[in-house]
């Protein structure tokens, strides 16, 4: 089966399952730290309907890296505001992170038992598709463009004096994932570049454990 299609095939599931992950991730965490907006609204939980951006969600099909529906977040409500901001943020990277570890797990035990090589070679690709999604959403989200989630990594660990700037970002942030992902931009293939080198360099570290 050709790749292109597969991926096609596989990318809706597989990326509808990573994002409410990622979104999930958010809200379980800043319930944890003592805010319950996120319950309240509906977050706190692994229904898909209640995470999907359909804008972020066709990024991610198209460009292989996007974003779901921010997760509101009341940063008054923690007993440290900005140590809960930067936990919160982190929590959706790193739930990606572990579902591209558990991918790499599952392709491992699948190689050591000897199955892969009495299962259809596309079952091998649509794991590596499924890490693929995963350490894109985790990487681009730790970009550190507001409303990103490293955006508000970056918010967390600045001085408060400087948070007001930093939010002003906000305004701009159109204009630069425009500047990142149109082909017509000058930055565009520096971007595209290196963001495939990285991606590529967390698959092939994934398929080396795997002993593939």
């Amino acid at each position: 089966m050709d790749n292109q299609f597969l991926w096609i095939l596989t990318a809706i599931p597989l990326t509808i399952v990573s994002l409410t992950f990622h979104e999930f991730a958010h809200a379980w965490m800043a319930f944890k730290l003592g805010d319950p907006t996120a319950k309240i609204e509906g977050r706190l939980t692994l229904n898909p309907l209640k995470h999907l951006d359909p804008i972020g969600f066709i990024f991610m099909l198209i460009f292989r890296f996007g974003w779901a529906k921010p997760v509101p977040v009341d940063i008054n409500a923690f007993e440290k505001p900005f140590r809960g901001l930067f936990l919160v943020a982190i929590a959706g990277p790193i739930s990606n992170l572990i579902l591209f570890a558990l991918g790499t797990i599952l392709l491992a035990l699948l190689n050591v038992f000897g199955i892969l090589t009495i299962l259809p070679s596309v079952i091998t690709t649509i794991l590596v598709i499924f890490l693929y999604i995963n350490v894109s959403l985790a990487l681009f989200n730790l970009l550190p463009i507001p409303p990103l989630d490293g955006g508000n990594i970056v918010q967390a660990l600045l001085p408060e004096q400087y948070h007001e700037q930093w939010q002003s970002i906000r305004s701009f942030s159109p204009f630069l994932f425009l500047l990142l992902a149109f082909p017509g931009s000058p930055f565009f293939a520096i971007f595209s570049s290196s963001w495939y080198n990285i991606v590529d360099s967390f698959i092939s570290f994934a398929l080396r454990m795997a002993g593939l």
